[in-house]
């Protein structure tokens, strides 16, 4: 008991150092471009020894073919596959866990870990993420909490500094599924333009959507090409940012919780100082299909060119 103690405390400090060290800023990040499936591959070869061990749970690995290369800290991907896979094997005594990777319409790299094990209380799905939070399965908790509650929390912090979202899907006595969305096109922090540094006299774009790889997609694009950007989650701080710096240019999503994207551009039409500035539809919807009266509009996924002939276009009235 002492020394499976000692291990277990061994593994909280060595995560509260890693995580705080990520926090912080202090982790030397290692970027190149990494094949999604050798990635994926290579995480399960690391953690098919517990499966071993669970005869009655089958392990299975869906990647579709020619990927694209993503551009990652390939041992801190590592890190975060491992991670879910560990905790999906943990929690699954009999039945399938499963792998995919495939490309999304909006142009991002989605990888899921499936299990179909006990499951996840509805109401702690968005802690399950937060410091020294483990699921609390009534009268099993004391036989379930195996881990440290910082793995998630580590995996988090590694998926949003590489530009991406990770959440979770569950549904008790049935299953979990964890979701991974990265962007191909991403710029380490380090290597952006921070606005103290930009060209003040560059053109400033505010980016609307709720989803964080597409903005982080976005506004990679756009600085490369020489633009500022400011960026906003929902409709009501797309107002408050827009009031606040008055964007020379303004894209926009329609689908968002909320204040979605057709109000948040009624709103900006009733403004005096901004009723004038462009907006860019960026929207699933085709072009006739009930889309609001903006500037322009262009369909997902964006194609980088169209898009900044779009906004070069706007610009220049």
């Amino acid at each position: 008991m002492v020394e499976k103690e000692g291990d277990r405390l061994t593994r909280l400090v060595n995560d509260v150092l890693d995580l705080n060290k990520i926090e912080s800023g202090k982790v030397d990040w290692q970027y190149r471009e990494v094949d999604v499936e050798e990635l994926i591959n290579n995480s399960v070869s690391l953690v098919m020894g517990q499966f071993t061990s669970k005869p009655d749970v089958d392990l299975k690995v869906e990647i579709d073919s020619g990927l694209p290369l993503l551009h990652a800290d390939s041992d801190r991907m590592t890190q975060v596959l491992i991670n879910l896979l560990s905790n999906a094997g943990k929690f699954t005594e009999k039945g399938l866990v499963r792998v995919r990777a495939y490309a999304t319409r909006d142009g991002l790299i989605r990888i899921e870990v499936i299990d179909t094990g006990r499951g996840i209380p509805r109401e702690e799905l968005h802690s399950i993420f937060d410091k020294f939070q483990q699921v609390r399965q009534g009268d099993t908790l004391r036989s379930t909490l195996q881990g440290t509650g910082l793995g998630l929390a580590i995996s988090r912090n590694i998926i949003e500094h590489h530009g991406g979202h990770i959440w979770a899907e569950s549904e008790l006595n049935k299953g979990t599924a964890v979701i991974i969305e990265l962007p191909l096109l991403f710029i380490p922090s380090d290597k952006v333009l921070h606005p103290e540094s930009e060209d003040e006299a560059a053109p400033l774009v505010l980016i609307v959507d709720d989803d964080s790889g597409q903005r982080h997609y976005l506004s990679n694009l756009l600085r490369r090409a020489g633009y500022r950007t400011i960026t906003a989650s929902d409709g009501g701080s797309a107002l408050r940012m827009a009031r606040q710096h008055t964007p020379d240019l303004i894209t926009m999503d329609i689908v968002m919780p909320g204040m979605d994207g057709r109000e948040t551009l009624e709103w900006l039409r009733k403004d005096e100082t901004l009723r004038e500035t462009p907006v860019i539809i960026l929207s699933v919807l085709s072009e006739d299909e009930n889309q609001p009266p903006a500037d322009a509009i262009i369909s997902k996924p964006v194609t980088p060119q169209k898009l900044l002939n779009t906004v070069k276009s706007l610009l220049k009235k």
